[in-house]
């Protein structure tokens, strides 16, 4: 069979579903079960947008229908028709969906009646795994899910971090200018969760988001950007946004998230210089505020080598010292913060 042009829906209950596209035939998305891509969602309009997939100018073009909460791609809102390339990523309301040219197969968009009794069983087998006490727990919360998911527009918003990356995710909410809670966790996500969790191996992070500003991150007893940092960390598992509502803290961040994630992976580069091995393609800059004087002899001779090579293959060759010794400075003089990545 050869492969076409499809969709790949990256978050909420269709996370990994594949939408093929028609030759020659634009299809319209919409929330309405009449359009051609259904997504049901309060936030995306009756006809919010159309692909056209040109099979004779082999092309494939997205145009936003003048929807009311408009049509990104890869983060920036769409006011003309554009050409997708492979890769592109593409959000209508909560939906993010990425674009494949050349794609095998497609699974089918659940039904609506589909989805009400998925999402029953989950709640279903749920209860069967906890104690009697934690089932009349759960039955209290049930009526609570029915208010979030109101206030979302009918769905949680929600999916897997091996589909989008948390930095990815995050820089999304950060162009909508999101605001919720937002909860990340290596287990599937039921409920909102209220409070530390008791068993230290379900630790979940979450990240309290105000129109794209950060305000608060926790993570088991991590607070602050610490616990920012910790989530940035994480490369697999899932994610649920959920609402929040009066929430307060008395040391809020107030960090706008584009910020937040430069500054928070560049320091995850920073620490992870200092713990991994340095290889021939590694570049570094020198602080030239910090205090030579306190640098001992050979360490001052590869500071200056880095100063003026930056490559650390360029360094070995000049170095007077054995590859292990200039490595093992190396790592000390970023410790030390006499060097950062370039």
């Amino acid at each position: 069979m050869p492969k076409t042009p499809a969709l790949r829906i990256l978050t909420g209950e269709s996370a990994g579903s594949i939408v093929q596209l028609t030759k020659d035939v634009p299809q319209v998305f919409g929330r309405e079960p009449s359009a051609d891509i259904c997504l049901p969602e309060k936030r995306i309009s009756r006809r919010h947008a159309q692909i056209t997939w040109d099979s004779h100018a082999k092309r494939i073009t997205l145009e936003d229908l003048q929807s009311l909460n408009g049509t990104y791609v890869n983060g920036v809102l769409i006011e003309s028709p554009v050409f997708l390339k492979a890769g592109d990523r593409i959000q209508m309301g909560s939906f993010l969906l990425e674009f494949d040219e050349h794609s095998d197969g497609i699974r089918e968009e659940p039904s609506e009646s589909s989805k009400e009794t998925r999402g029953k069983r989950k709640i279903e087998e749920a209860l069967l795994e906890l104690s009697d006490i934690q089932v009349k727990q759960a039955e209290n919360r049930i009526s609570e899910i029915s208010e979030v998911q109101e206030q979302t527009g009918g769905r949680l918003i929600g999916g897997k971090l091996s589909e989008i990356s948390l930095p990815d995710l995050l820089q999304l909410f950060a162009t909508t200018r999101k605001t919720g809670h937002l909860v990340v966790s290596k287990h599937k996500i039921l409920f909102a969760p209220k409070g530390a969790p008791k068993d230290k191996k379900k630790i979940f992070t979450s990240l309290y988001i105000e129109n794209g500003i950060l305000i608060h991150a926790e993570y088991g007893t991590i607070f602050g950007f610490d616990a920012f940092l910790e989530s940035l960390k994480l490369e697999g598992g899932f994610f649920a946004l959920f609402p929040h509502l009066n929430f307060n803290v008395s040391k809020p961040l107030n960090l706008p998230l584009e910020v937040a994630l430069l500054d928070g992976l560049r320091r995850l580069d920073e620490m992870r210089a200092f713990t991994k091995e340095p290889v021939a393609e590694d570049m570094f800059d020198v602080n030239i505020d910090s205090d030579w004087s306190s640098l001992e002899p050979d360490q001052l001779k590869i500071f200056q080598l880095i100063w003026k090579q930056k490559k650390v293959g360029a360094v070995w060759a000049l170095s007077p010292l054995d590859r292990k010794t200039t490595n093992y400075i190396i790592k000390e003089l970023l410790r030390k913060n006499f060097l950062r990545p370039a």
